[in-house]
């Protein structure tokens, strides 16, 4: 009997050593304790906020020739006496069939926040300028950094033209706002205003989208943000002259941090050929 107890203890002792050994080495291994899973984001919601001052600089082109506005494939000139009762206005003639102007507001960009964009448009026409299609749009360019990297471009990413503006009842419901985001015709060549409301879920969904899209597994970032106004529809936007005038972007969300560009470039590791250098 006493035979018996000894070969027991003898075999449970080495199934207590088993066992620690295997605990031992799990932790030293980082088995038995993963690493707590990553915190996930917060769901972004369209709210109301405090609403900023408009962030275009000469947006209403009266302080001199320097302004926010860029052209991309069109000309762009600073015209007196011709805006909005008799102010200076920018006269636009799109010269690529994607001819536009545009606004880079990436700076202001931070998640959450939801933006107003307005501009004014008239028709100048004149010979050999197109009369088809009057109608005056606005439209934005979300850019992730996921889409840049993999295409090298600003442009044509897959997805990155997918999203919409808020409807005009949303914009009254959520902001207390009016807006007509469809565009307006300016055949008849009087001033008429395009307004919209790009919303912070509208940004999110674009840019979860488009990294989704162009395969991207790595964290979604900002790259670029910009409104977009032009004349026309793609790819036929080229022919047409217009003026704009009063072009307004305001910061729907002031409380929330602005993040400005959130994409990083990466680092490229000198050769060992160049630190001998």
């Amino acid at each position: 009997m006493a035979r018996k107890l000894t070969i027991l203890s003898i075999i449970c002792m080495l199934l207590v050593s088993a066992l620690i050994f295997v605990s031992c080495n799990q932790e030293a291994g980082g088995g038995a304790k993963p690493g707590p899973a990553p915190a996930a984001k917060e769901k972004v919601e369209n709210v109301a906020g405090e609403v900023s001052n408009n962030l275009v600089y000469n947006g209403n082109f009266d302080s001199g020739e320097d302004s926010d506005i860029v052209d991309d494939g069109s000309t762009i000139e600073i015209v007196a006496d011709e805006g909005i009762e008799g102010s200076s206005a920018l006269l636009v003639t799109q010269t690529e069939n994607y001819g536009e102007v545009m606004v880079d507001i990436t700076k202001y960009y931070g998640r959450g926040k939801s933006y107003y964009v307005e501009g004014w448009f008239k028709n100048v026409g004149g010979a050999d300028t197109r009369t088809d299609d009057l109608t005056a749009y606005i439209a934005f360019n979300i850019v992730t950094g996921g889409g840049y990297t993999t295409t090298g471009q600003t442009y044509d990413i897959p997805g990155q033209y997918d999203g919409s503006w808020l409807s005009d009842d949303e914009a009254e419901e959520i902001f207390g706002i009016e807006t007509n985001c469809i565009g307006e015709s300016i055949a008849d060549g009087d001033w008429h205003k395009v307004s919209a409301i790009l919303d912070a879920e509208q940004i999110e969904a674009v840019m979860l989208s488009e990294d989704d899209q162009c395969h991207w597994t790595g964290d979604t970032t900002m790259y670029l943000l910009a409104a977009v106004f032009y004349v026309g529809t793609y790819p036929n936007q080229d022919g047409y002259k217009y003026l704009l005038d009063n072009v307004v972007i305001k910061d729907l969300n002031k409380e929330i941090k602005r993040q400005g560009r959130t994409y990083e470039a990466p680092v490229e590791e000198e050769t060992e050929e160049e630190e001998e250098i």
